[in-house]
């Protein structure tokens, strides 16, 4: 363990004090930050459904989120990470089979975002043949054997 001390001493030099040693520096003249450049704004589909069936400890639990932020809170051990984990298995992430409630076949996961604000992504769906009136469904299957399969 270090601890690190920084002070300034009457003649401006800095004192650094890491565990024992003790260090004069003098004090550095830092350049103003340069202006900051005009924020472009990524375009970001916004989530408005998740759906969790035999997943986890999960029975089932469907959510809806409105227009603006949503905070999920909660004590250790309420299910806030597998709220998390949900949403990276339909983003593609490896499914874990342990990850079905014990004594159900599969365990099945849905998303659904607005793409009000993403047009980029509601052409690429449009392209594809996904689309779904401006909106984006996303589905993940899990079995608890091991096979999995995804929709979008």
């Amino acid at each position: 363990h270090v601890a690190y001390i920084s002070a300034r001493n009457p003649d401006g030099k800095r004192w650094r004090c890491h565990g024992r040693m003790l260090a004069f520096a003098p004090r550095a003249r830092l350049a103003p930050p340069p202006p900051p450049e005009t924020p472009t704004a990524l375009p970001l589909a916004m989530l408005t459904l998740l759906s969790l069936r035999d997943f986890a400890v999960v029975r089932a639990a469907e959510l809806r989120f409105g227009a603006g932020m949503t905070v999920i809170s909660g004590e250790t051990g309420a299910g806030k990470s597998l709220l998390v984990d949900a949403l990276l298995w339909l983003s593609g992430a490896r499914a874990d089979p342990g990850m079905v409630r014990a004594g159900a076949p599969r365990a099945e996961l849905a998303a659904e975002f607005s793409l009000d604000d993403a047009p980029d992504a509601a052409v690429w769906l449009a392209e594809n043949e996904l689309d779904d009136d401006g909106h984006c469904q996303l589905r993940r299957v899990v079995k608890a054997d091991g096979g999995s399969k995804a929709w979008i």
